[in-house]
């Protein structure tokens, strides 16, 4: 079985060849995000385990080498060895019902230990697994676990709570790295972050076209990388060469016609083709769930504030009702035909609110597919049941 330390070395492998036959913006932020992960294996910086909802400017603002547990899992199952780091769980006596994406990286975690960290900070978010597995990942590098406890419901008293608890993080960090708080420097990293936000708005604008001059699909994989491990100068200046490319690509036309708009509700599949799949069909995927900005400009000069507010306006934080608020607004905003649930095993959250948004997306007129399978291990997805669930379901709009 491959270590962490020999899939992070294949991936910079895969990454850099990318980049260098096509130097795109997406190829060149995988590769950024490669070179990040090989500066985790040298040692000489310190890192931080973390998860999707914290905010990573936090972090890099100390020096410190955020390691996000999702991307993690994500760069195991890019270079296909997401079973092996599965079974590294199972044999320590974890169930094989609970999250593949948690596990995954926890497999990671139990396979090599080179990833120490100095602290691990998760959130009482939608991911209860998420917030078990940091549990175990503590007592393995005997480190110290801060879970951030994020209230329900979005007001100037909850961010007051999460402000406070950021407040305790930068001690620890400070603590941790021997570096005082460098207020200046987390407000030059939240006016890039503010710059990047701007630049996806403006490509969300060519989506709400009716049709669409691009295809909507293609920005989701690059501003993840950006939120989960490039930050700064670096992560804007990529942004920037994005949205060029992006007016490039709308100016040359898109290869057939847009019949059908399609919004896509939770993860992206890790299956090849899938989308290109739909777009030959005339389904265009206009809206994702995913990377779609559910957050307010931030006031770089209270940096901290505004990072707890950015914490407590994410849509996966409290009751249904604060994500399905987002889900229609998207809808109407990008004028959808139809909606696409993609529903990952043993996950409470996808598939607990599948009934909830059905039913509401069905009051709006708009047509709901459930589509089953793990969002972390592409084998475990039956490509083939795939494409005909969902071309039975273009069809049936088209008619």
């Amino acid at each position: 079985m491959a270590s962490l330390r020999e899939v992070y070395q294949e991936f910079y492998q895969i990454a850099e060849a990318r980049a260098q036959r096509k130097p795109f913006a997406s190829n060149l932020a995988l590769w950024e995000m490669a070179k990040n992960c090989q500066r985790q294996l040298t040692g000489n910086e310190p890192l931080v385990w973390t998860r999707c909802t914290f905010p990573q400017e936090l972090i890099w603002s100390f020096g410190i080498l955020p390691v996000y547990a999702e991307m993690v899992t994500t760069i195991i199952g890019h270079v296909k060895k997401s079973p092996d780091f599965l079974m590294e769980t199972e044999s320590a006596g974890f169930s094989t019902d609970s999250c593949t994406v948690q596990r995954t990286s926890l497999g990671g975690i139990l396979s090599d230990s080179y990833l120490k960290p100095v602290l691990l900070i998760g959130s009482t978010d939608f991911c209860e697994d998420g917030m078990r597995f940091f549990e175990h990942a503590s007592r393995h590098y005997q480190t110290e676990y801060f879970l951030l406890e994020v209230p329900p419901i979005c007001s100037p008293e909850s961010v007051d709570y999460v402000e406070e608890q950021l407040r305790s993080i930068i001690a620890k960090l400070s603590q941790a790295t021997g570096k005082p708080f460098d207020q200046e420097k987390l407000k030059g990293l939240i006016r890039c972050s503010n710059q990047i936000r701007a630049i996806q708005l403006k490509i969300e604008e060519w989506k709400r076209q009716v049709p669409a001059p691009i295809y909507g699909r293609r920005e989701d994989d690059f501003f993840g990388l950006l939120n989960m491990g490039i930050c700064g100068k670096v992560a804007g200046e990529l942004a920037s060469k994005y949205y060029e490319e992006i007016v490039a690509r709308a100016a040359q036309g898109l290869r057939g016609a847009e019949k059908i708009r399609l919004m896509w509700l939770y993860a992206l599949p890790p299956v090849p083709k899938v989308f290109e799949f739909l777009e030959e069909l005339g389904a265009h995927l206009v809206a994702t769930e995913q990377n779609s900005i559910h957050w307010d400009e931030m006031y770089e000069n209270e940096p901290v504030r505004a990072l707890a507010k950015k914490i407590c306006q994410s849509r996966t934080i409290g009751p249904i009702e604060n994500r399905l608020r987002h889900i229609i607004r998207m809808a109407k905003d990008y004028q959808v035909d139809g909606a696409v649930h993609f529903s990952h095993f043993s996950c409470a959250y996808s598939v607990g609110g599948i009934r909830i948004i059905r039913d509401e997306l069905a009051r709006q007129g708009i047509s709901f597919l459930n589509l089953d399978g793990d969002c972390a291990v592409a084998q475990h997805n039956n490509i083939d049941q795939m494409r005909e669930t969902l071309e039975s379901f273009v069809e049936r709009l088209t008619h």
